[in-house]
C-alpha cells in the first residue's frame, strides 16, 4: 500500500520534471503535442504553450465537425489566425506598457533637467504623476494648521487648551482626533512624552512636510505637463493596427472557404445518393 510518505515524495519529484528548457527542446517539445495535421508545426514560439493552441484547436474541430484533409486544414487556418489575434493582444499590451515605461523615463529626465536636479538625487515616482493627497482642501487645512501653530504659541506653551480650542480650531480639532474617544484630551497629553508643547511641534512637522510634498509634486507636475506637449514616445499603433487587419482578413477568408467547402461536400454527397434513371423506361 503506498504511504503518504510515499506520494508526497512523488509529488516533490514531479515538481522537478519541468520539462525542456532550451529554445531546441522547446521547439521539438511543442511539436510532439501537435496532433492534427501541417500547419501546426512551426506556429508556437518558445514562450507559448503547445497545450493551449491544442485545445483551441480541437474545441475548433469538437465545433466545425471538418471532414477529410482539406477541411481540416482549413480549420486549422482559423485556429492559427485565432492563435495570432491572442498573440496580437498580448504584443499590444506589450508594446503600451513599454512605451509607458520608456516615456516615464523620458519624462523623468527633462523634468530633473528642468528643476535642476542631478545625480544622485532624483525625482520620485510619486511626484510624476497626480495623487490624491494633492487634493487643495487638504492643502488649505495644512495651510491653515501651519498659521494657527506660529500664532497660538502662548496657548502652546503655557498649555492653555480652552485658549487654543478657540483660537486654533484646525490645530485643537486634530488633537482630538490623535487622543481618539477612548480618552480624553487632557489624559493623552498627559501620556504624551512632552505634553502639547512636543505634540504640537510634531503636528506642526507632519503638516510642514504634506505641504513641502504638494508644492513639490505640483511643480514636478508642471513641468511633466509641459514635456509631455512637446515629447512623446507613442507604440506603432498604426502597424498594430494594420496586422489585425490582415490577420481579421485571414481569419474571414479562412471561414468562408471552409463553408463552401462543406456546403460543396454536401451537395456531392445529395448528388451521388439520386436514384440512376431507367434510361430505357
Amino acid at each position: 500500500m503506498t504511504t503518504a510518505k510515499q506520494i508526497n515524495a512523488n509529488k516533490q519529484n514531479a515538481k522537478k520534471s519541468s520539462g525542456p528548457t532550451t529554445p531546441v527542446g522547446k521547439a521539438k517539445a511543442s511539436q510532439n503535442s501537435i496532433k492534427h495535421g501541417l500547419l501546426s508545426a512551426r506556429l508556437l514560439l518558445n514562450d507559448e504553450e503547445p497545450s493551449e493552441f491544442q485545445r483551441l484547436l480541437d474545441n475548433l474541430i469538437a465545433s466545425l465537425k471538418p471532414v477529410g484533409a482539406l477541411e481540416l486544414v482549413l480549420v486549422e487556418r482559423i485556429a492559427i489566425s485565432l492563435w495570432r489575434q491572442q498573440r496580437l493582444i498580448r504584443a499590444e499590451t506589450a508594446a503600451i506598457e513599454l512605451s509607458r515605461r520608456t516615456e516615464h523615463d523620458h519624462i523623468r529626465s527633462q523634468v530633473e533637467s528642468a528643476l535642476g536636479i542631478s545625480y544622485p538625487n532624483k525625482v520620485k515616482d510619486s511626484y510624476l504623476q497626480r495623487s490624491p493627497e494633492d487634493d487643495p482642501e487638504d492643502y488649505e487645512y495644512c495651510r491653515r494648521g501651519i498659521d494657527e501653530y506660529f500664532r497660538c504659541q502662548n496657548a502652546i506653551d503655557s498649555g492653555d487648551l480652552a485658549r487654543l480650542k478657540t483660537e486654533a480650531p484646525i490645530l485643537f480639532e486634530t488633537l482630538e482626533w490623535d487622543a481618539d474617544e477612548s480618552q480624553s484630551v487632557d489624559d493623552f497629553l498627559h501620556s504624551y512624552e512632552g505634553g502639547l508643547k512636543d505634540w504640537a511641534s510634531e503636528q506642526f512637522k507632519s503638516w510642514s512636510d504634506d505641504l513641502d510634498k504638494m508644492n513639490t509634486r505640483s511643480r514636478v507636475l508642471a513641468v511633466v505637463e509641459l514635456v509631455k506637449s512637446c515629447h512623446s514616445i507613442p507604440s506603432d499603433q498604426d502597424l498594430i493596427n494594420r496586422y489585425q487587419t490582415t490577420l481579421d482578413n485571414e481569419l474571414h477568408k479562412a471561414i468562408r472557404e471552409l463553408r463552401e467547402a462543406q456546403e460543396w461536400r454536401l451537395k456531392t454527397i445529395q448528388g451521388s445518393s439520386k436514384p440512376v434513371m431507367d434510361i430505357a423506361a
